[in-house]
């Protein structure tokens, strides 16, 4: 029952404030949504600053659920759904040449990137057992994997 009550609670204030978005801020619905729960978390943080007795309960809630595995093996499905059924396939046809040229470069970026800062920062601290053995070049390699 206490699961229940939790979710129910949830959907009850993801209302209201899309009610607010709605009725005051009229920003797009999930931009208005996590503003509106960005001043609501700092509320509850200056609250807590204040008066720290009143969300006890639900510290003691938090801290015993994984949010790890909650959002890889629970919500990221329908995180990943709910992203991919805004998306109209007709305006990515058009944009198909930026999408495919900036992800590569953006790829080969990172890589890149990686795989230098890695290099020089295992060499900085004395770690030559893995650049003595390794090139630059294995070490931008391995790190794009």
């Amino acid at each position: 029952m206490e699961l229940y009550f939790s979710f129910s609670i949830l959907i009850i204030i993801a209302t209201i404030f899309a009610y607010i978005n709605d009725r005051f801020l009229k920003l797009p619905f999930t931009i208005g949504i996590m503003v509106i729960t960005m001043i609501f978390s700092l509320l509850l943080v200056l609250l807590e600053a204040f008066e720290p007795k009143p969300l006890q309960d639900v510290y003691k809630i938090l801290t015993n659920i994984n949010f790890t595995q909650l959002v890889m093996n629970g919500m990221l499905y329908f995180l990943l759904f709910a992203g991919a059924i805004q998306i109209n396939i007709n305006d990515l046809k058009e944009e198909k040449l930026p999408i495919i040229v900036f992800s590569t470069l953006s790829v080969i970026i990172s890589t890149f990137a990686v795989g230098f800062g890695l290099y020089y920062i295992l060499e900085f601290f004395c770690l030559y057992c893995i650049c003595k053995t390794h090139s630059l070049l294995c070490t931008v390699y391995y790190s794009g994997l």
